[in-house]
């Protein structure tokens, strides 16, 4: 009995429900000398103890993915490494008098694969378990059949059995070697004094007629007739195809989130007192807020003394603000003749147009300095940049209709604003707030000491004409400050 049959005879991999049977899946134990050969050729199994088992479903993957080769043989499916140090040991030399003939044919038949069924470019699909066990795909080319003979793609290969990058590639790898450079297969025949042989031992061939010279071939198959007559196949098994170089490569992590990074400052906001027709029994401020690619939101803080503050909410959507690009002139109610001229690049934001009924019903409405107005047209001249003309109505609720001068703030008065009801005591008084700013993923936040503090004079909700001070502008100074 010869060395493969010693090595696995009696080793079925037991489940604990019984033993894996012939024409299901079959293994082998490996010993610690089998174990040590298979680090240097088997992929696959790299790294593992020397336990690990050799499984392979007759037709399946695991024979390719480990570069491995054999026959069935009563019951167990033998695998041996291709570049195997044993299994590379040539076994005996075959010469013209050793091969059988029979009257003009030749000692040593030779089929080679033609070149259209040759690829050049091998892809072999795996789950990548450094990058969440996504699907990727390992590819290997060989770029001098590839400038010979253009690009020949294979079919991608899945061996979801893989879960390395770098076995992938290596797979690839020796799948495209022994593409390229094992095309020929041999017949001959042996007399019975050759009975040894086995399948996947290697032999070399020596031929004048068909040019071998102590070629080396790998039995692939031997057949015995009745007379003891061996027809053998084999096929090239050159040194050195069976062995894959690294080489480098780029790893493809795709994109990974960074959950914390910072957000950065939100942009100057904006200020206002709210109309009294909008916030019946209440007096209201409210806040545009807006930041930059990296902002998702932002804390909003509110102190009477610029030391102690308040959180009073919060805020998850950008507003639409900005500033004229122009002067605004004073004008009439409904306005015809002016226009409004706005940039909102600061905020990203963009507009829509409306109607003249959109407008009469202030759907479209909007804060300009001081004066609230509702547009029927937006026309944008310039990435995040509109004109506002047409039909405008201007002084609404009670606001006075005046100049703005070009810089003045402006602000879409929509669903994004912040609403804050203040007790009625603050009137007249100087407000402190506080916006720190958090990324997308509600991570990456400033501290409230971090964040810019700005200062606002309530005005009172007051009835129609009557407005109280707005303004706005980032304080520096140096204070403690404490929050509850």
């Amino acid at each position: 009995m010869r060395t493969a049959e010693k090595r696995t005879e009696g080793h079925l991999f037991r489940t604990g429900r019984g033993h894996w049977r012939t024409g299901a899946v079959h293994a082998t134990r490996l010993g610690a000398q089998e174990k040590s050969r298979c680090r240097g050729g088997c992929p696959a199994e790299s790294g593992q103890s020397a336990w690990k088992t050799a499984c392979a479903r007759s037709g399946g993957p695991l024979p390719r993915i480990q570069n491995r080769t054999g026959p069935t043989k009563r019951g167990l499916w033998q695998l041996f490494p291709r570049n195997h140090a044993d299994g590379g040991a040539v076994l005996a030399g075959k010469t013209e008098p050793d091969f059988i003939v029979s009257g003009l044919e030749d000692p040593v038949t030779v089929t080679r694969k033609p070149s259209v069924d040759v690829f050049n470019h091998v892809k072999v699909e795996f789950l990548n378990a450094s990058n969440q066990f996504n699907t990727e795909v390992a590819e290997a080319k060989d770029m001098v059949s590839i400038d010979l003979f253009g690009l020949r793609s294979m079919d991608s290969i899945k061996f979801h059995e893989i879960k390395s990058a770098a076995v992938a590639r290596t797979v690839a790898q020796s799948i495209l070697q022994r593409m390229q450079y094992v095309r020929n297969t041999y017949g001959f025949k042996l007399g019975w004094r050759h009975c040894l042989l086995e399948p996947t031992d290697l032999v070399t061939l020596t031929d004048a007629g068909t040019g071998l010279d102590k070629t080396p071939v790998r039995i692939l198959s031997i057949e015995e007739d009745e007379i003891g007559l061996l027809t053998v196949e084999a096929e090239d098994a050159p040194f050195g195809v069976f062995s894959t170089a690294t080489y480098p490569h780029q790893a493809v992590g795709g994109y990974v989130a960074d959950f914390n990074k910072p957000s950065g400052a939100i942009n100057t906001p904006v200020v206002f007192d709210a109309p009294t027709e909008l916030t019946p029994g209440l007096r209201e401020i409210w806040v545009a807020v807006s930041g930059g690619e990296n902002y998702g939101g932002c804390q909003v803080w509110l102190s009477s003394d610029g030391t102690n503050y308040k959180k009073i909410g919060e805020i998850v959507s950008p507003a639409r603000h900005g500033f004229l690009t122009e002067t605004m002139a004073s004008g009439t109610d409904p306005e015809t003749t002016y226009t409004c001229k706005i940039n909102l690049s600061e905020s990203g934001g963009t507009l829509t147009s409306g109607t003249i009924a959109d407008a009469d019903n202030r759907a479209t409405l909007v804060w300009v300095d001081g004066e609230f107005v509702a547009y029927s047209i937006a026309t944008l001249t310039d990435s995040h940049q509109y004109t506002l003309d047409g039909y405008l109505r201007r002084g609404l609720y009670g606001t006075p209709i005046k100049a703005h001068p070009s810089q003045s703030r402006f602000v879409r008065c929509d669903g994004t604003i912040f609403r804050y009801a203040y007790d009625p005591a603050l009137v007249g008084k100087t407000v402190y707030m506080k916006f720190p700013a958090f990324n997308q993923f509600g991570g990456g936040g400033q501290s409230l000491a971090d964040a810019a503090e700005y200062l606002f004079v309530v005005g009172g909700n007051w009835p129609m004409g009557q407005r109280g001070a707005c303004w706005t502008r980032p304080v520096t100074r140096e204070s403690s400050t404490r929050h509850h």
